[in-house]
């Protein structure tokens, strides 16, 4: 086991690709250190892993942990996430999950410096397998994880996998020029036409 000591507190994003990029094993089981997920679940990942999955993702079966806020919230930031984008990412899966020692290294060979790592992990497209839990209600203290870090977390990952967004911007843009072709011709006509 190693532990990485970063300068200052860059995101959980940039704690997980720094986390896998020391990582050296066959396979690499991420989990947060508040133990909300079960490590008691993690043979159930190998053995899946050990079938030839080279992802094994761990679903949570409900949110009744979280706030009715945070439910309803993830619910929505997952389904219009899903909307938007041509890479349809797993709801109700946190960080939680194996993934083989490949999928670390084309992670390692992604250029973004800031990443939405579960939407990274879903692009990829390994062989990905799913392994269902309850998530059992916090045993001490409160997240750490700001509000304000949810925001910009889900804004990252919004304009991250945002393919249909995209296509709506370019869309509107077309028509809105096509608009202003239109007037301009208009204009001209109608100040420079034939008895001006």
């Amino acid at each position: 086991m190693s532990i990485i000591e970063l300068s200052r507190n860059f995101g959980k994003e940039a704690a997980l690709t720094a986390g896998l990029d020391a990582a050296k094993g066959d396979a690499v089981i991420l989990i947060d250190a508040d133990l909300q997920d079960p490590p008691e679940l993690i043979p159930a990942l190998i053995a899946a892993w050990q079938k030839g999955a080279d992802v094994v993702l761990a679903r949570r079966t409900n949110r009744d942990s979280d706030t009715f806020f945070k439910r309803n919230t993830a619910r929505l930031f997952y389904r219009l996430l899903n909307w938007l984008s041509q890479v349809q990412i797993p709801q109700d899966v946190g960080d939680f999950r194996l993934i083989d020692k490949s999928v670390v290294e084309a992670i390692k060979q992604l250029p973004e410096r800031q990443r939405f790592m579960k939407g990274l992990f879903a692009w990829l497209a390994f062989k990905t397998v799913t392994v269902e839990y309850t998530r059992k209600p916090r045993k001490a203290g409160s997240t750490k994880f700001s509000w304000w870090s949810l925001l910009n977390l889900s804004l990252e990952g919004l304009t991250s996998f945002k393919h249909r967004a995209a296509e709506i911007v370019r869309l509107r843009g077309r028509y809105h020029c096509g608009d202003d072709t239109f007037l301009c011709r208009f204009h001209c006509v109608a100040d420079f036409g034939p008895g001006r």
